[in-house]
């Protein structure tokens, strides 16, 4: 599903910031209604305004305006201090597998501008069901003097307001007036990018909850909001035909519900193309099942209503759930701008599984990484918010099994099993036997976990589909330190942690990670040393990960690595004690086991 959240295209450099702005930007919207209770339709004038306060901005060369598939913009416009400037509508390029009607607006700049000209845009955006409105996103620019939404509206219509903020809660002006409503922010400079904050480009969102004055109901409600998308879905499916009746007898002749699930599943996610067409309201709403098996692709939404379809044959109810692949900002209310994709679930006698057919390789019941500890919309009887799971803590995304003699620490000799998403991530690249580029990718893949230790030389052993099994030659001679007296080895091996992250203590904002899942047990031979334990006193990195050893005999120890990071992380204790915990590990970089030679 195509992202619905579309930005102007500020053509301006964000990651370098002036003591003064650059430029300063004022957006003006105004929304008027039309139509009946249930069929309103909306038109938006949006003029934006750019004042150029530096010689740096001046270099800015175009200007351009994204139009949705789910609008249509006329009437843009431009003007340089007054003077009219030319215009171009262009079309998005479409890919193989993505097609798109949507087109973009763009304004040829002079190279003559200077400092203190001012760029003036206008046009008219035009929707024709009040849910395709998406959310407000208040960009974090330079500077932003006023961003004000003023909304006309008949007698039947109420209009109220959900804000979240990136940062802290900003000052908003609400004006009421019988059918009307201004609202605005104003002066609001440029905040300074923190690291891993996955909401740096806006100040806040809005989202508009509409409701009809009978019904107190409207396009942010969650009943409402399922009960108009579901309305859209076309469930035609050609079930006397000999491929599905095949498909349905296959999966009908398994025990329970999850294992014929599990062949819809496999099923769609082998013979079903990935092919997207984001043409008007089919960037939202998924074609027929019919017409998906007819022409064998689609995308994630095609992909979902046809396992929801197929099952229902089965007298199983899967629900078709929206969320985003994004960290975005949770709210109560529902606006189509907080999805990009569309995944299937299962309201299981105990808990509701979730499963992604639109991934090539991942096995049922396992979601990607960016999908996990995710709000999701669940479009049902009883529609709502959930959560899905966070990633797994068993098995291990990455383990490791090495073999370490110190009197060869080039050839340590390893056994690295890949799971879940690495597995799928592997085999979705294509097949790694005897392949170079493979094995630089599975070598990629250990060196970015692990502090300089590499691995070479891969054998693929064990395949399922779920997870993937090699065995290496590990490289530890730039981790592994010898000296005439003593040898060391890194007390923290996984490559994990920085300052920037350390830095985030001084907030409370979302902090948003790739997620690490990785075990590693070194069986270390070290004969002719002995084994004097560790230089420095061991994090405690529970419930995180954990590092533990144990003597095997005089001449041998036998070392374990774990470490377990969530997605997102909001507000709360678990965020302290994962950004202490970070504090720790970083503590101990230059902490080592210690080796002593015998004499």
């Amino acid at each position: 599903m195509n992202r619905i959240v579309w930005f102007h295209l500020f053509i301006a450099a964000l990651s370098i910031k002036a003591a003064n702005p650059d430029y300063d930007d004022s957006v003006e919207k105004v929304f008027n209604f039309s139509g009946s209770p249930g069929q309103f339709s909306v038109r938006v004038d949006e003029a934006i305004q750019r004042t150029f306060h530096t010689k740096r901005a001046t270099r800015q060369r175009v200007f351009q305006t994204v139009e949705t598939t789910l609008e249509h913009i006329s009437g843009y416009q431009a003007e340089l201090n007054g003077t009219t400037l030319k215009t171009e509508i262009g079309a998005i390029e479409s890919e193989d597998v993505f097609y798109t009607d949507a087109r973009f607006f763009s304004v040829a700049l002079p190279p003559t501008l200077k400092v203190g000209d001012r760029l003036s845009v206008s046009f008219h955006r035009t929707y024709k069901d009040f849910y395709y409105l998406p959310m407000e996103v208040v960009p974090n620019v330079d500077r932003l003097s006023e961003y004000s939404l003023e909304y006309h509206f008949p007698e039947d219509l109420e209009i109220d307001f959900e804000i979240q903020y990136a940062d802290k809660a900003l000052p908003v002006s609400i004006e009421r007036t019988p059918g009307k409503v201004v609202l605005s922010l104003v002066d609001l400079d440029y905040r300074k990018p923190k690291a891993y904050f996955p909401f740096n480009n806006a100040h806040a969102w809005i989202i508009p909850r509409f409701s009809e004055k009978e019904s107190k109901h409207g396009a942010s409600a969650t009943e409402d909001f399922a009960k108009w998308y579901r309305s859209r879905l076309n469930g035609e499916l050609d079930v006397g035909s000999t491929a599905v009746q095949a498909l349905l007898n296959e999966a009908n002749a398994k025990d329970g519900t999850l294992e014929k699930l599990a062949v819809l599943y496999g099923y769609v996610q082998e013979e079903i193309r990935y092919i997207a067409s984001f043409k008007g309201s089919q960037s939202i709403i998924p074609r027929s099942p019919k017409d998906i098996l007819s022409t064998q692709f689609g995308d994630c939404k095609d992909r979902v209503i046809l396992i929801q379809r197929l099952a229902k044959e089965l007298g199983i109810d899967v629900d078709f759930t929206l969320i985003s692949s994004e960290c975005e900002p949770e709210f109560d209310s529902v606006n189509i701008g907080l999805f990009d994709h569309a995944i299937c679930s299962y309201q299981g006698p105990e808990n509701r599984i979730f499963f992604d057919p639109t991934h090539p390789t991942l096995p049922f019941e396992t979601l990607s990484y960016a999908l996990n500890d995710k709000k999701a919309f669940v479009i049902s009887d009883e529609p709502g918010w959930v959560t899905t799971p966070a990633l797994p803590l068993k098995p291990n995304e990455l383990e490791l099994r090495i073999m370490l003699d110190v009197s060869q620490p080039q050839q340590a000799k390893s056994t690295i099993t890949l799971n879940g998403n690495l597995a799928a991530y592997v085999l979705q690249s294509g097949e790694l036997d005897e392949s170079v580029a493979a094995e630089n990718q599975l070598s990629n893949l250990v060196t970015q976990f692990l502090r300089k230790v590499s691995c070479d030389y891969f054998e693929k052993k064990e395949e399922t589909r779920s997870s993937l099994q090699y065995e290496a030659i590990a490289d530890f001679s730039e981790s592994l330190v010898t000296s005439t007296s003593k040898c060391y080895l890194p007390l923290t091996l996984f490559n994990f942690g920085d300052k920037d992250l350390v830095a985030r203590s001084e907030d409370e904002q979302v902090i948003d990670l790739l997620p690490m899942s990785i075990s590693l047990s070194l069986d270390f031979k070290h004969e002719g040393y002995e084994f004097l334990g560790p230089s420095k006193e061991i994090p405690i990195l529970e419930p995180f990960g954990s590092i533990a050893y144990e003597p095997d005999g005089e001449n041998a120890t036998s070392l374990h690595f774990r470490i377990h990071t969530p997605t997102v992380m909001r507000n709360g204790l678990e965020r302290q004690k994962f950004i202490k915990m970070v504090s720790q590990y970083m503590s101990h970089r230059n902490s080592y086991f210690i080796f002593r030679r015998r004499t």
